[in-house]
């Protein structure tokens, strides 16, 4: 599977999971132990990341677009940019990601910056 592949499919996961308010479904593309850092804040580990989401879910955060701009990967570590609109912000967003023992794809790290 190409990190093109895994990326193409973390965002579907990711974006579904926003649309049907599924906190838990947004943070299970995530690892265990993964960091996600924004403006004002950063939060680590899956439960914050989870917290984080439901935050999101409870303001009304509508994901419209997530597209990948480069990506590369070294063994069992990736790296993604990605471009995204939600209804009310445009950024870009920096995914580190690391194959887990179960071969999965998971999200290490993501920094989120608005433009």
């Amino acid at each position: 599977m190409t990190i093109r592949t895994v990326l193409k499919d973390l965002t579907e996961n990711y974006k579904n999971a926003l649309e049907q308010g599924d906190a838990v479904a947004c943070g299970a593309n995530f690892a265990e132990n993964a960091s996600f850092l924004f403006r004002g804040g950063s939060v680590q580990g899956r439960e914050d990341i989870v917290a984080l989401h439901e935050h999101f879910i409870r303001s009304g955060v509508k994901m419209v677009s997530i597209e990948t701009l480069e990506s590369e990967n070294f063994g069992d570590l990736g790296y993604a940019v990605q471009s995204y609109a939600t209804d009310n912000e445009m950024g870009r967003m920096l995914l580190v990601l690391r194959r887990q023992e179960d071969d999965i794809w998971k999200i290490q790290v993501q920094s989120v910056t608005s433009v």
